[in-house]
């Protein structure tokens, strides 16, 4: 009986280091999107300069004055978007290892805020489709209906932005995932809601920049060591 329990407990053993070794989505998707998401998000930012308004007739008015320059701000925006979304959930996974309940709500958490800004993206591409002057007044019409609470329930993506960076900084630190200072980065990066929700683009590039500081280094790290 006793052999019989020792072989089960192997085979469990075994089960679980290959599921850990073959984590989803991999140490190499893990490692670029930690390294691409944070630097997308600057660069889509940096272009968005002049162009995200917080009014939405004023941010169709700069759409159609730099067209090119914010079809690739909206498009670079969302890719970054994208990608932050695959490191999040990456990162939660390794936080769960030394802090379970921090990972699991901080992913689950920021990966319902990043819905939000996803959303609008799609918002804006569609406005910027309509720039032409007949058209302004409906692309303005859609940018600031998207906006309304509590018609649109995808503005409770603003709060769960704050909280679910806090919540991932807090758990990085307590799992040993990141030292004290790059936690703290990692939760600044809930800078990004207010500067997203008010169309502040300086704030939404520092916050970009503390995710950079956090997550950049932890990439590097994961594709040399492809330990996540």
């Amino acid at each position: 009986m006793s052999a019989i329990v020792s072989t089960v407990h192997s085979h469990e053993s075994a089960s679980t280091q290959s599921v850990a070794g073959n984590s989803f989505p991999g140490p190499l998707v893990t490692g670029v999107a930690m390294i691409a998401g944070p630097l997308l998000a600057i660069v889509g930012l940096a272009l968005s300069i002049g162009i995200y308004k917080f009014k939405g007739a004023d941010m169709i008015s700069a759409m159609a004055a730099h067209h090119v320059r914010a079809g690739f701000a909206i498009n670079i925006s969302v890719a970054s978007m994208v990608v932050l979304l695959i490191a999040v959930i990456a990162l939660a996974h390794s936080i769960t290892e030394g802090a379970p309940r921090w990972g699991r709500w901080g992913g689950v958490v920021t990966i319902i805020g990043l819905m939000g800004p996803i959303f609008f993206e799609g918002i804006f591409w569609g406005s910027y489709q309509i720039t032409a002057s007949a058209y302004q007044a409906a692309g303005a019409h859609l940018i600031d209906h998207a906006n309304v609470i509590p018609s649109n329930v995808i503005n409770v993506s603003a709060p769960c932005i704050v909280i679910g960076w806090i919540f991932l900084g807090i758990g990085a630190y307590k799992a040993g995932v990141l030292p004290k200072w790059r936690a703290v980065c990692l939760g600044l990066g809930c800078l990004l809601a207010p500067a997203l929700a008010a169309a502040i683009v300086p704030l939404g590039i520092i916050a970009g920049v503390l995710l950079a500081l956090a997550l950049v280094p932890l990439g590097a790290q994961t594709l040399a060591a492809r330990r996540i």
